[in-house]
């Protein structure tokens, strides 16, 4: 009548192994419910005892207290499913951020082979198109040429020895050095926009028609 309702069934299972000679002592664990409704946890251990006379079957039984160490089982099975939880949630938290980096770095890669491929079309537009640049620091006369510049004025780099202004100059066809002159100075009085169209002569004595632009940037 003190046995938990879930373990009657326990202690009857033994009582008839008991009987039928199936064993001579078990060990378990069973629930007893204490009179204020709290539940005991006991280890029993039973045995039959020798007797020598018919139809008497004696049992010895041993009963411990085992409430103190299930709470402490209970308290660990606790513990091992929050760690558990706790190694899950962030195992999950990992993976994601992992996943969102590497989603990162993919994007990024992606957008560098796109820049690259753009800057791979632009250098291949511009060398088709055969446009170059250019640069004229005027307050020291410091001309900059990109190779492409120079091939268009038929100046091979290394044969370049003269300064950008002498390439500049004399390769202009006579007829059109007044032109390019008045351009420059007019853009360089009123700092508008330079855009003259000229042609010039390249040292295998061939015209070629160019285009020249710029802005006008001041400075100190």
């Amino acid at each position: 009548e003190f046995s938990h309702d879930e373990d009657v069934k326990i202690g009857i299972d033994r009582y008839e192994q008991f009987l039928a000679g199936d064993v001579s002592s078990v060990d378990y664990e069973k629930r007893y419910v204490h009179k204020d409704g709290s539940l005991i946890w006991v280890q029993l251990h039973s045995s039959v005892v020798a007797s020598d006379e018919v139809d008497q079957t004696q049992f010895i039984c041993h009963v411990q207290d085992i409430s103190e160490r299930k709470r402490m089982e209970e308290e660990l099975q606790r513990s091992h499913h929050y760690l558990a939880s706790r190694v899950a949630e962030r195992t999950q938290s990992l993976s994601h951020e992992v996943s969102e980096r590497m989603k990162a770095e993919l994007s990024l890669r992606e957008r560098e082979i796109k820049l690259r491929q753009n800057e791979d079309w632009t250098a291949f537009a511009l060398g088709q198109a055969k446009i170059g640049a250019w640069e004229w620091n005027v307050r020291d006369d410091k001309h900059i040429w990109d190779n492409q510049v120079r091939e268009n004025f038929g100046v091979v780099a290394g044969d370049a020895k003269r300064s950008r202004q002498d390439d500049f100059v004399n390769a202009i066809h006579p007829d059109d050095l007044n032109k390019v002159i008045a351009a420059n100075e007019k853009a360089l009085v009123s700092a508008e926009s330079y855009n003259v169209d000229f042609r010039v002569i390249w040292p295998d004595g061939s015209i070629h028609w160019l285009n020249s632009r710029a802005n006008i940037i001041a400075g100190d």
